[in-house]
């Protein structure tokens, strides 16, 4: 995380995570935080060392639902002033699968359907 006040409001108030631990490198507010952040079986571990030339990264998320969970964020979106999510074909299989969100650090996830889960 770039950014601890946006990381947040990204993951816990618009993807809907909930915090499950915190932890500050130090005595201050202002410390570096790391938490762990959980919605159903996905666990991200959210760092506040990040620097702005730290590496970007991808990370896979599998759901069930995938056009309910975009439905939902597209609510959220309007009322939390974040982009508009889009399913899409990324291996032109006829099958919508996967939903690219960038997060406020330019961190990559693809929230996507395994043709089991479909």
């Amino acid at each position: 995380m770039l950014d601890e006040a946006k990381g947040r409001a990204f993951y816990v108030d618009y993807l809907g995570y909930n915090v499950e631990w915190e932890h500050r490198f130090g005595e201050e507010a202002t410390s570096p935080l790391y938490m762990e952040i959980r919605l159903g079986n996905s666990v991200l571990h959210l760092n506040g060392h990040a620097e702005p030339d730290a590496p970007i990264c991808e990370v896979r998320i599998p759901v069930k639902q995938l056009k309910g969970y975009c439905e939902y964020l597209t609510q959220r979106a309007k009322d939390l002033g974040f982009g508009k999510p889009e399913i899409v074909d990324p291996r032109y299989e006829g099958r919508l699968t996967d939903m690219n969100i960038v997060d406020p650090s330019a961190n990559h996830l693809v929230f996507w359907t395994p043709s089991q889960l479909a």
